[in-house]
Order: C-alpha cells, then sequence, then structure tokens
C-alpha cells in the first residue's frame, strides 16, 4: 500500500472507514499491519488529529451504531509500559501489593445489575463513556448469570439502588474455539466482537468466554477482595496473583513463559495497587487510571544493518532521529525500513555507528523501534551541529537536540501551520500548498491565513480558479471557532483535545485563561508541572494569539454543559448529513451550550435528530441516511422523536 502525496484529511477519511469495517461490519479489508502504516504516516503529518485519540480511545468512528448507552463511571483505557525501569517507578508511587493478571486481547463489556440481582444491561466499551447496547446477546451468548445474590455483597435487596452493582470483564474467544472458524474471521477478537453485535443469534455461533476483572459497588476494600466476590456471585473472575514490588519482574517472566501454553491471547499483563484507598488518593488522568498500568509484551523483533540516521524538525523545534535501516525487515506482517529512534539521548545510549548491526522491534507490535546496537559499523551517528530545515544553530538540553530559533526556522514553522489547519479541520491545505504559501511568503503564521485572497491562492501550483474559491470559502468558515478547538491549535505541547476541553467547560473564556496564574490552575487532575507549562505556553503563544484575535472569533461557553433553562436543556441531540453553517465539532459545542446532550447514536431515547442542511436525505427515501431511517422507524413505533433540518436547529438555539 502506497503512502505516497497522501494528506492528513485524505488519511484520516481512510483510517476512519477502516474503523467503520473493524469495529462495527467486523469485516476489515487490510491486515493490522497495513493499519498501522495509515496511522503512523498520520502520526507524521498530524501528530494532533483527532482521528488518533479516537483510536486510543478504541472507538468506534461511524454514524451507525446500536442504541447507545453512558457509563456511569468511565471505561478508562490503561497507560502501558514496555520495560521493568518504567513498572518500578509506576509501583513507587503507591504503598500495599500488587494484583497482576493477563492482559486478554478481547472485548471490553459493562454489565449494570438491579436492586433485586437481575442483569439489566450489558454494553459494550466504545469510546469508554459511551457503549453499544449488548443486553440481549450477553443474556443469550455469555456464560454469566442472570440473576447474582445481592445478600453475598451484603447489601439488602430492598435497600439496594437500581444499578448498584457493575461488573467489569473481556469477552473472547478461545484459540481452541477459533479454530472452528479462523477461515471466516481475521482473529478471535475480530470473532468475538462481531458475535456481540449480532442482531439474530443463531446456533452456528462461536462460544464465547468471559472474564469478570472488576467489581463496582461491592463493599470491597481491595482488588484481591473484588476478585473473591465474583467467584461467589458466579462470574469467573481473571486469573490473578498477588504480589510484592520484588516480584514485579518475575511475575511478567511467568506469563511469557505461560503464553505458548495458554488457550486464549494475551498481549501483555496487568498490574494494580491492590488498595482502594490508594486507587483513591492516586486517582486517574482523563485516559487512563494511575493505579493500574499494563506491561506490554514486546512485538516481533529482527536484525538489519544501519544504512543512515536522518533528522527532522518538529513544530516545537525539536530535532529528531529516524533510523534507515537495510535490508528491510519483516516485523508482524510489515516490511521495515525506518524505526524511531526519539531523540538524541537514545542515539547516544545506543553509541550507533552506520553499518552497526541493529535490533529492529516493534514496540507494541506497532512502532517499529532499535532496540540495541551489536556493533560492526565504522561511521559514528554524528548529531547535526546546525538545523537541517533552516541550518541554523542548535542547543542541547538534556537528550533533546533543538533548534535555537524556532520561530525562524522553515520546519517548525510549517510543522506549526500544519498543527493548526489539521486541528480547525481547514480542509484543502495539505502539506504541500501550505509549503508553496511559506516559501512565497503569503503564510509565515496561523493568522496569515485568513489574509489570503483568492488570487493568491490561483497563483499556486495547481490551484486554479475554482479551488482557489473554495478554499477562501473554506477560511471564512473558520472564523468562529469553539474554546477548545481554539486552544488544541495553539499546539502547546502539554494542551491536547481532553485537556483544552477540560480547560473550556471551567473557565470558560480566553480572556479568563489568559490571566490565570500557576497557582490557580493547580487542581485535581491538573498538577504543577503540567500548570507551569500550561501558563508559560500561554504566555509564549501571546502574539500569535492577539494576531489570531484580529480574524477570529473565540466563543466562550456562557453555561454549563447542559445548562437549565438553555433552549435544548434536557434533549439529546444527534447529526446525521452534511453541515452547512458549523463543523460537526462547532455544532455539537452549540448544543452543548444550550443545555442539550450530545448522542452518539440513534436510541428510542433520542429526542432530536438534525438533518445537514447540504444533505438531501429530506428529498427522497432512497438518499435517506441510515439514521434518519432508524429514527422514523422509531417515530412509527411511538417514539417521539423529532427529525428538523440544521436551519431549523438553529433557529431554536438562537
Amino acid at each position: 500500500m502506497s503512502l505516497m502525496r497522501r494528506s492528513p484529511e485524505e488519511l484520516e477519511r481512510e483510517i476512519r472507514h477502516h474503523n467503520r469495517l473493524y469495529w462495527i461490519d467486523n469485516a476489515p479489508e487490510i491486515s493490522d499491519e497495513e493499519y498501522d502504516r495509515l496511522v503512523r504516516e498520520l502520526e507524521r503529518l498530524a501528530p494532533d488529529s483527532p482521528v488518533l485519540a479516537e483510536i486510543a480511545a478504541g472507538a468506534a468512528t461511524t454514524d451507525e451504531l446500536g442504541d447507545s448507552v453512558r457509563h456511569e463511571q468511565p471505561m478508562l483505557s490503561l497507560d502501558k509500559c514496555y520495560t521493568e525501569e518504567v513498572l518500578g517507578r509506576w509501583a513507587q508511587n503507591f504503598e500495599g501489593p500488587i494484583v497482576t493478571s493477563p492482559k486478554i486481547d478481547g472485548v471490553a463489556v459493562s454489565l449494570i445489575f438491579g436492586g433485586r440481582g437481575h442483569l439489566l444491561r450489558a454494553a459494550t466499551r466504545g469510546d469508554g463513556r459511551q457503549g453499544e447496547d449488548i443486553t440481549a446477546n450477553a443474556r443469550a451468548l455469555l456464560p454469566i448469570p442472570g440473576r447474582i445474590d445481592l445478600k453475598k455483597l451484603g447489601l439488602s435487596p430492598s435497600a439496594a439502588r437500581v444499578n448498584a452493582v457493575e461488573i467489569r470483564g473481556e469477552v473472547f474467544l478461545t484459540l481452541s474455539e477459533f479454530e472452528r472458524f479462523k477461515n471466516v474471521a481475521a482473529s478471535p477478537r475480530n470473532l468475538a466482537a462481531g458475535t456481540l453485535k449480532r442482531k439474530h443469534p443463531s446456533a452456528d455461533l462461536p462460544r464465547l468466554s468471559f472474564f469478570a476483572y472488576d467489581l463496582l459497588g461491592s463493599p470491597a476494600k481491595s482488588e484481591w477482595d473484588k476478585l473473591a466476590l465474583l467467584g461467589e456471585l458466579g462470574v469467573q473472575p481473571v486469573q490473578a496473583r498477588l504480589i510484592g514490588r520484588d516480584e514485579l519482574q518475575d511475575s511478567y517472566l511467568e506469563w511469557v513463559a505461560r503464553r505458548p501454553t495458554l488457550d486464549f491471547e494475551l498481549d501483555g499483563v496487568v498490574y494494580k495497587c491492590d488498595s482502594l484507598d490508594e486507587q483513591a488518593r492516586l486517582g486517574s488522568t482523563a485516559h487512563h487510571p494511575r493505579y493500574a498500568i499494563a506491561y506490554k509484551f514486546q512485538g516481533d523483533t529482527g536484525e538489519s544493518q544501519l544504512a543512515d540516521v536522518e533528522w527532522g524538525v518538529s513544530r516545537t523545534g525539536a530535532i529528531t532521529p529516524v533510523a534507515v535501516v537495510t535490508p528491510p525487515v519483516l516485523l508482524s506482517g510489515a516490511m521495515i525500513k525506518r524505526c524511531s529512534l526519539h531523540n538524541l539521548g537514545i542515539v547516544r545510549k545506543l553509541s550507533l555507528s552506520l553499518g552497526d548491526t541493529v535490533v529492529v522491534t516493534r514496540r507494541g507490535g506497532v512502532i517499529p523501534h532499535i532496540e540495541e546496537s551489536r556493533g560492526g559499523g565504522t561511521i559514528p551517528v554524528i548529531p547535526p551541529r546546525e538545523c537541517p530545515s533552516c541550518a541554523g544553530p542548535v542547543v542541547v538540553r538534556e537528550d533533546l537536540l533543538l533548534c535555537a530559533q524556532p520561530a525562524d526556522c522553515r520546519g517548525a514553522r510549517l510543522g506549526t501551520l500544519e498543527h493548526y489547519v489539521s486541528t480547525i479541520r481547514l480542509e484543502g491545505f495539505g502539506p504541500k500548498v501550505l509549503a508553496q504559501l511559506h516559501d512565497r511568503g503569503m503564510v509565515k503564521e496561523p493568522a496569515d491565513l485568513y489574509k489570503l485572497s483568492a488570487a493568491k491562492l490561483a497563483s499556486l501550483d495547481l490551484v486554479g480558479d475554482v479551488l482557489a474559491r473554495k478554499l477562501t470559502h473554506r477560511i471564512r468558515e473558520r472564523r468562529h471557532l469553539t474554546l477548545p478547538v481554539f486552544l488544541q491549535a495553539l499546539g502547546i505541547p502539554v494542551l491536547g483535545k481532553s485537556m483544552a476541553e477540560q480547560l473550556a467547560l471551567k473557565y470558560r473564556s480566553l480572556r479568563a485563561l489568559r490571566a490565570l496564574s500557576e497557582e490557580d490552575l493547580i487542581g485535581p487532575g491538573l498538577r504543577e508541572t503540567t500548570a507551569r507549562q500550561l501558563v508559560e505556553g500561554l504566555a509564549r503563544q501571546g502574539k500569535r494569539i492577539d494576531a489570531l484575535l484580529e480574524y477570529v472569533t473565540v466563543e466562550e461557553r456562557e453555561h454549563d454543559d447542559g445548562a437549565v433553562g438553555g433552549p435544548l436543556s434536557g434533549k439529546s441531540v444527534l447529526f446525521t448529513g452534511k453541515l452547512m453553517t458549523l463543523s460537526r465539532t462547532e455544532a455539537q459545542e452549540r448544543v452543548s451550550q444550550a443545555g442539550g446532550e450530545n448522542a452518539s447514536g440513534v436510541s428510542k431515547n433520542l429526542d432530536i435528530l438534525v438533518i445537514g442542511d447540504g444533505d438531501s436525505s429530506l428529498r427522497g427515501a432512497h438518499a435517506k441516511s441510515s439514521k434518519q431511517r432508524k429514527a422514523e422507524r422509531y417515530l412509527k413505533e411511538g417514539h417521539p422523536i423529532e427529525i428538523i433540518t440544521e436551519r431549523e436547529l438553529l433557529e431554536r438555539i438562537e
């Protein structure tokens, strides 16, 4: 598969297409290795792309999910490590023993049991906050009880609240069961996911297995107690051991040794702080709990020769090395020619020379990485003495090699521009167009994009009058940005999507954020180091922010999400079709500010389905989206779902 000449927008569309095939249709068209190459190319061109965040969350990026349900407590991902040293540092953050268990390659699900112990709802993890309802299939296909005895948890059925107990676990196929179906499915995990989502279960489906790994709403004081209680409730708990810190590496090696004999796939070992009090003290980030970590198995390894080291410049001015190996190495089905060296510190640690025999590993089965050098080369790798992009001076700070003047560096400026247009979703301004604009002196800063005329754009190679007019129209459409999008677009390293949304929700305006001190920011979920980097980053970006504000309106939050009294208060809203006035992200932000909730799929409880004004789905049944057809079906069944246009929604909000 060639990745030549693909823009970030093209890669995003293709990755979302394959996400749909994998997560929803369970019919992948490409191998995992080919998919990983697409993702790596997007990481290189647009490291802050929202699609990468979706992938990290495990989200199904498609419009055609089944009925969605919101998890009362988010099902967060696990943080990962690949070395004994990192695992040891993690374990120093708390007191007490550690519970270790296999990281099974399956589908995470949530089971909710009601006040009398009956199974009320089952759902997939989804994006961690909303999943897909699979209750009927869970009852029919999973080896789980339809009712649990709440007395064993010390709960009185008459006193227990509805949805009081939640069991979380992994649904998977044993390898022996997969043998019967290996000619019709890509992997046990794919087949397990597809089976869970079958609308009409039948006798010929594979037998699913289930291991529980968490119990919420119980009187347990430790992880070990939870696992014991799960067994008493008739639910199979995941295999586990209680260990001390001196057993961390030994427990990992035990699972590595057992891996060939197990009847299920696993890709690492999970470690959890046993004490729930310590877990509460450690807390969580927006992405993962701090009290748990997955020690991942290393990917395939192979040997080759180091032919070259190429140095590139990121938008922050960091000069990053990439190893070129020859001959290419076949790892996990992919031919690897280029490998990450991360930073100058790694190059020094490995004492690399051109011609060295190097060991190449796919970390976590994904990222090619030089694990070690076995020598044999004769030409030492020498870092550049000047910036490879602007030929300016360089500086070394600990393990990093940096361009000393990133504001004047072509590579850093292009990286900044590419990040900005990608974040605000300004389509049509790929790397080649931005490079021309920069090199011709038309665009040096993001604010310069808003000064472009159709005539200037038409002067570029491969941009005619028609395209130039379209591009200027797209620029005008991006003069109104939500606060989270604007913050993320600035490119401050610690200010990603999740952090930007949290800050916008709490402080509501850009003016308020710029006036904050480090002390103001420090609090739950935001530590001193991050607060300092945020304050310093906003200060450094002062001139850029002021320049952008001459052309861009940053929408301030006037209400909390779900604000009482808003025109959409208490309403769930979903969009389908092409929006003409706003981007999808901006439209969802408007819904939140009006007191509404953004739904992730059509369900019987949906209040409003909005048809984009650029869509033809109101003009004939053959053109209707699957969302609209499903909503109309529920409407005929008596569920009061409104189907309105984008224009009608905006009129209602305003």
